[in-house]
């Protein structure tokens, strides 16, 4: 599914529960994705996220089980992105994921439920980071 370029937000459950979507690339322009925009789309397998200002509501990709590849189009600007509570909830078939540098702030349960997550890669420099065991199962956390 292609986005427009002159898209500013995705509202709140834009897409929840969309059986049809496989594919997602966010452009740059977006800087707000709300709660809840991508929850519950089960064949969702592939995320990519070119925007390097941008928030990321709560739930926002929870419970999307079938996403295995989440790619961050990495920027050289220093953004205060933020990727808030449970975004990736659920996921099942997340194995690995980089958080890019410009995420400055992860909410709590972020990761919570993604069984296969193994491999992690987090910015040295957030300034918070809500962890409270839910990457426990993770083999591989790189700071």
């Amino acid at each position: 599914f292609v986005l427009p370029s002159s898209l500013k937000s995705i509202g709140s459950y834009a897409f929840s529960r969309c059986v049809s979507l496989v594919q997602i690339n966010i452009p740059s322009s977006v800087s707000l994705i709300n709660r809840s925009a991508f929850c519950g789309c089960s064949t969702l397998k592939q995320l990519t996220i070119s925007s390097s200002a941008i928030t990321i509501d709560e739930f926002a990709f929870s419970m999307c089980s079938s996403l295995s590849h989440i790619q961050f189009v990495e920027s050289t600007s220093r953004n205060d992105s933020f990727i808030g509570k449970s975004v990736f909830y659920g996921c099942d078939s997340l194995s690995r994921i980089k958080i890019p540098a410009f995420v400055t702030s992860i909410g709590e349960d972020v990761f919570k439920y993604c069984v296969s997550l193994i491999e992690i890669t987090i910015p040295s420099h957030l300034k918070d980071f809500k962890n409270y065991g839910i990457v426990d199962q993770c083999k591989i956390i790189t700071y």
